[in-house]
């Protein structure tokens, strides 16, 4: 699933010296660029899909942009970026993003997980409209942009796949334990399991002023080439309005 940020802010801190304006060739990709890189990509092989692929979303077997990170800025090469900065040229150096895409082959059974395919990570550009640090209706010119891949196909096994905010694999699990475990976790924690055991409501059902539970699955370091092991992690939320504030 791809999520959207805003644009990055400028690699100086106010405590540093002052920042020279062409510094801004370091700045994350802002939405409209992010929206460009996923639509060029869609149109584009490999990318087939930036949603999780379902029924409802993709065709089973279809390629889909994924990851927290699933489009991000590719540094420019050191020596253009330091050429560009220290003003022995007045010519800034491409922008580029770099794409995580899962190909998977086909899905598992019964809407499982994908099965088969790899992960392949992509330089895509050159990015058009934000040259100088101020972005106007930025796109790709497909005449001479390009997906190019970073490594060689196989080396990022399937397994090794980022978590993605649409992948339910793990949901029937997670709600069976926390629905085994919920006297205890309700003793420590308080009433906030609704969401994820279930309820009488929605995730803060009966629990307005206590918050809710969330939970996360991540590529845990001990999944192999073959087998994939997750690491479900929690954390705490106060309300559905301020989701970006949350507590593990």
């Amino acid at each position: 699933t791809l999520l959207l940020g805003s644009q990055g802010s400028s690699p100086c801190s106010t405590a540093d010296p002052p920042c020279s304006s062409r510094h801004w060739i370091f700045d994350e990709l802002c939405a409209e660029e992010t929206i460009a890189v996923a639509a060029f990509l869609r149109a584009h092989s490999p990318g087939g899909s930036t949603v999780y692929p379902s029924a409802a979303s993709a065709p089973p077997g279809a390629d889909y942009i994924s990851g927290a990170s699933a489009v991000e800025l590719l540094p420019p090469p050191k020596a253009l970026a330091l050429a560009y900065v220290s003003g022995a040229t007045d010519v800034p150096p491409p922008r580029y993003a770099k794409v995580t895409v899962v190909r998977a082959a086909r899905l598992g059974d019964g809407g499982g997980p994908p099965f088969g395919g790899d992960v392949m990570e992509y330089r895509v550009g050159p990015l058009r409209g934000c040259e100088r640090g101020a972005c106007s209706r930025p796109d790709l010119d497909p005449a001479t942009a390009s997906a190019v891949p970073l490594f060689a196909p196989g080396t990022v096994p399937l397994a090794k796949r980022p978590w993605d905010a649409g992948d339910p694999t793990l949901e029937p699990l997670v709600k069976a334990t926390v629905r085994a475990l919920r006297g205890p976790l309700e003793e420590a924690f308080g009433q906030i399991w609704d969401g994820i055991a279930g309820g009488n409501g929605g995730a803060s059902s009966g629990s307005a002023h206590r918050g809710f539970a969330l939970n996360f699955a991540f590529n845990d370091v001990q999944s192999t080439a073959s087998a994939r092991v997750s690491m479900v992690r929690f954390s705490w939320a106060g309300s559905e309005e301020e989701l970006q504030a949350q507590w593990l």
